[in-house]
């Protein structure tokens, strides 16, 4: 709450639109009494289909981006604290304004901003606005992937929301973007664009920001952000007194003791009468179905001594292609190292760290990490309380590996971080942070560490033989109702040719026919259907996809089955959702949907492979080559 007690919400309009366009939203705020303190500012700006003034002409971008810097230092100049929200057009403006400012060095002023919300905002263009209107200078912007946008959001993302700390060129600012899964003229993956935080919501294009309630799911959405920007209605605690250096020493062993008894469905803070393993806490973060490995004990052993040996380097890489078991391995070996009380503490984070290009599914629009999200994972689960400030997050993170954790031995595995050049920014910045010897950082990657400077062990991990495939093949269908587990070699040689030994694929073939029921004959004959160029053209995981897809809309339907996946594609890679969480996303997309379909539905998925139930099934997730394949195309199906 700042000193003047009244917050400052700044609402920019968008392409052919006015100030008006926010009336829904500004009575909701007068009725809802946890936004009292909120002060609604409309920010209005021209623009017309055409100028026939010839005095007058349509304002830029930059036009317009210096009227809001100007809106800002004079309507709006009493507040302390503001938050910027955009619909469409305006939060590319917004982006615009915070461009121009740090470009010329004024990022200072930036201070005071303390969230950006965008409501359905071409954050990667709009395919409708480039087929009309074609000399309107607003509506170039609106063509996907514009350069001048581009730019922008480049700076965005680099000196805004990845920023520390406030300097002439940078100043944190945290962003929320929302996508209105009905919206045809701003697809899910345009106004999500390379934002780490993004949402899906109900209604169109322009319904997204008429909330009728104060229930409405929009303005729920507004408030919360509002509220866990400014702290509205909370009252700030009293620091409590700082403890002398026995007491100090006597509370962190104390915390270090209550960690080991913490059982692994409490989070810090909870009590229970019963004691639990000691450093369980971290597998409730594995998004990994439990299953019965095979062939890997030496990969096991060689990763388990690669983290525990004192003479070892402090960074493990464990890479290899998608869907080789990088973190089913690592689990085990962690497991291992956990069960010998090597560490105090073990910290388990599963990475974000791309967004795609609506019409290129297979290429990254940019390839970084989400680091502040990576960051309060591991804050949370080591027990630091981070600051509502972003840029004093990784000072305090440093204060509290000095002073809280002395003496402590920390293992932090950070999975799924796709890309090598994503996985050595991370061991790097944690290592600056405080996180080197004698802690271990463990990451799964794509591919090996060339960064000889990062100290940083790599372990690969490579596909099954052809005779250790044919063993998989039948544990994987033991207890169903195929043959597989009789076949012979020769009969289940077509699938180690498909799949070249990539264990999800292989367990995708058979938990794709073993739960339709079909025999290793008709294996053979669907699998002999596929090119054999399928294989070499990098088709094969796509073409095992689509029948797995095939086979749960039939135990559904096809709307239903996209839009259980389309709810993974709102929520991120590497994303994890609760059961009611993924009820809620997927009936707000087919709100005809009762809870008897969507368990059956729900059940499907998890035997097709298609979702990996985790933490004793209170969490779901897809495994990222699944995201690859259907999440840039989720909304082409939809509207086909």
């Amino acid at each position: 709450m700042t000193t003047s007690g009244r917050i400052g919400v700044v609402f920019i309009h968008g392409f052919l639109s006015s100030e008006k366009t926010w009336d829904k939203f500004r009575d909701r705020i007068g009725e809802d009494p946890s936004l009292a303190a909120v002060d609604p500012l409309m920010f209005s700006y021209r623009s017309p289909v055409v100028s026939i003034n010839p005095l007058r002409r349509i304002p830029s971008y930059e036009d317009i981006a210096d009227a809001l810097d100007t809106y800002l230092e004079t309507v709006a100049e009493n507040y302390e604290a503001i938050a910027l929200v955009g619909h469409s057009q305006g939060g590319l403006i917004i982006q615009r304004h915070l461009h121009r400012v740090i470009g010329r060095g004024g990022a200072e002023q930036l201070r005071r901003i303390r969230r950006v919300i965008l409501f359905a905002c071409p954050n990667n263009g709009s395919e409708l606005a480039r087929s009309w209107m074609r000399r309107h200078p607003q509506r170039k912007q609106l063509h996907v992937l514009n350069r001048e946008v581009m730019d922008a959001q480049r700076t965005v993302i680099n000196q805004v929301v990845h920023a520390v700390d406030v300097r002439p060129h940078s100043c944190p600012i945290p962003f929320k973007v929302y996508a209105g899964t009905e919206d045809n003229v701003v697809t899910l993956a345009s106004a999500q664009g390379v934002f780490r935080d993004a949402r899906a919501l109900p209604g169109d294009h322009f319904t997204i920001i008429k909330p009728d309630s104060i229930q409405h799911r929009s303005h729920l959405a507004l408030r919360k952000d509002l509220i866990d920007s400014f702290g509205l209605g909370q009252v700030p605690e009293s620091p409590p007194p700082e403890p002398d250096r026995a007491t100090s020493t006597s509370l962190r062993s104390a915390a270090r003791m209550l960690d080991g008894l913490l059982p692994d469905n409490l989070e810090p803070g909870e009590t229970t009468s019963s004691a639990a393993p000691a450093l369980s806490a971290w597998r409730r973060h594995v998004l990994l179905a439990q299953e019965e490995l095979i062939h890997v004990e030496e990969l096991v052993d060689q990763l388990t001594d690669a983290i525990d040996s004192p003479t070892s380097a402090a960074a493990v890489a464990v890479h290899g292609h998608g869907g080789l078991g990088k973190t089913a391995v690592t689990y085990a070996a962690v497991e291992r190292v956990a069960a010998a009380g090597r560490f105090t503490h073990v910290v388990w984070a599963s990475a974000r760290n791309t967004r795609f290009i609506a019409d290129d599914p297979n290429s990254a629009a940019i390839n970084h990490i989400y680091w502040h999200d990576l960051l309060q994972m591991i804050a949370r689960q080591l027990g630091c309380d981070l600051p509502p400030s972003q840029a004093l997050w990784e000072r305090e993170f440093t204060s509290f590996l000095q002073h809280n954790l002395d003496g402590a031995r920390i293992l932090i595995v950070i999975d799924n971080l796709e890309f090598v050049a994503a996985a050595d920014r991370v061991v790097d910045r944690l290592r600056t942070l405080g996180v080197s010897a004698p802690h271990r950082i463990v990451a799964t990657t794509r591919h090996h560490s060339e960064r000889g400077d990062l100290d940083v062990r790599n372990i690969a991990v490579h596909p099954l033989s052809e005779s250790h495939t044919y063993d998989l093949v039948r544990l994987a269908s033991r207890g169903g109702n195929s043959d597989l587990q009789s076949a012979t070699n020769r009969d289940l040689a077509p699938i180690y040719r498909i799949t070249d030994g990539n264990p999800f694929l292989v367990k995708l073939i058979v938990s794709q026919y073993v739960v339709s029921g079909k025999s290793v004959s008709r294996i053979i004959n669907d699998l002999a259907g596929l090119p054999e160029q399928a294989a070499l053209a990098g088709q094969v995981r796509e073409w095992l996809f689509e029948r797995s897809l095939d086979e749960l809309a039939q135990r559904s339907s096809q709307d239903m089955a996209v839009n259980l996946l389309f709810a993974f594609c709102a929520n991120g890679r590497g994303g994890a959702m609760t059961y009611e969480e993924l009820l809620s996303e997927t009936t707000a997309l087919d709100p005809g949907l009762d809870t008897g379909s969507f368990d059956r539905l729900l059940a499907s998925a998890c035997h097709l492979s298609l979702l990996r139930p985790s933490d004793m099934n209170r969490k779901y997730s897809i495994h990222s080559l699944l995201y690859e394949h259907t999440c840039p195309l989720s909304s082409l199906r939809r509207d086909g």
